[in-house]
Order: C-alpha cells, then structure tokens, then sequence
C-alpha cells in the first residue's frame, strides 16, 4: 500500500454506516464524520443566517441555535428543501472533509458520509463501500436512535437514494442485517483487500 488509502463509506440513514466505521476504527483507520462536521457547520452564524433565510424563524431556537428536528421535518419531507439545505452546507463540508484528510496521520482513513455519490466527496476516495440494510431494520434503527415516530424515519428513509442506487456503481457493498459476524467479516475483508493494494 502506498501513501493514504481514503475509503468512502455511504448508505442510508439507519443502514448501519457508524457500526461499520466504529470496526474500521479498531483496525486503525482514522473516521471522519461528514454528519459531524454538518453540525458544527451549521452551528456557525453565517451558515444559520443563510438557513433562517432559506427556511424560516421556526427552524431557529430562541437562543440563536439551529432546530434540527424542525429543520428535519421540513427538508425530510421535500426534495427541494433538501436540495436548498444542501446548497447551503456542502461545499462548506467539503472544504472542512479536505483539511481533515490532510491532517489525518493515518495511512487508511474512512469518510462516512451518506451524500457521498451525489457530491464531489466521492473524488477524495480510493474506494466507495455501499452499506445497506432491509428497511424494516432500518426503521427501527432510526426511530430508537433519533426519537422519531416511524413516519418520520419513513420519511427520513424515503428522502434518499434506495439501497440499489446506494451499491450501484460502489467497489463493496456490505449488508447489514443484523448479523454481527457476518458484519465483522465482512469488514476484516474489505479492509484487509484494500490493505494489500
């Protein structure tokens, strides 16, 4: 292997994209989290400024700070909110994903990051892993870990590529049912043939 290994990690929500990051991290690959950077992005004041504008007051809580779950509630629920959040955040995420890269002292580092096909993200990777799972589990996952009712994580699910666009066009596809042996080695295995390139 020569110089930095950059792996993309993208899925939907709920599809399991953090467990399999957390595996990759135990391994000794260095994690950067796209969702992670989108809050503190959109914690700065201008990037609020330009999402007050675009969405309204009631996204904004009384002490200046974003509402995610009201701003979740409206870009979940139209394609053109999302694009417009979108707009807004990613060019900032990737400027920040960049600098993180650079900085990075290890020789294999994983994006995780659920627009990764859809945006400029996917030129900074090597290789693109898909990671899927049945919807039902997907559901599940998302109600339990953001409070949602199953509407709303439908919603949240609904809002994204399917599974079959998410694996289309990748180098690996993982799926994540639930099983985790299989999961295990699954990952030991992508990243033990990334390794050996």
């Amino acid at each position: 292997m020569k110089g930095q290994l950059v792996l993309g990690i993208t899925g939907g929500s709920g599809s399991g994209k953090s467990q399999v990051c957390k595996l990759l991290a135990s391994m000794g690959a260095h994690i950067i989290d796209a969702d992670e950077i989108g809050h503190e992005v959109t914690a700065r004041s201008d990037v609020l400024r330009e999402i007050e504008v675009a969405f309204g007051s009631e996204v904004i809580k009384e002490d200046g700070t974003l509402n995610r779950k009201a701003l979740g509630e409206v870009v979940f629920s139209s394609k053109e909110a999302l694009e417009t959040l979108n707009i807004i955040t990613h060019k900032k995420i990737y400027d920040e994903i960049e600098l993180q890269l650079k900085e990075a002292g290890s020789d294999i580092v994983a994006i995780d990051a659920a627009v990764l096909k859809q945006t400029r993200l996917k030129d900074l990777c090597d290789f693109v892993v898909a990671v899927v799972a049945p919807i039902n589990q997907r559901v599940q996952r998302i109600m339990q870990r953001d409070a949602l009712s199953e509407q709303r994580a439908l919603d949240r699910i609904n809002s994204q590529p399917t599974d079959a666009q998410y694996a289309h066009g990748v180098d690996f596809v993982i799926l994540n049912n639930g099983n985790v042996e299989n999961l295990n080695r699954r990952v030991i295995e992508i990243f033990e043939t990334i390794r050996d390139e």
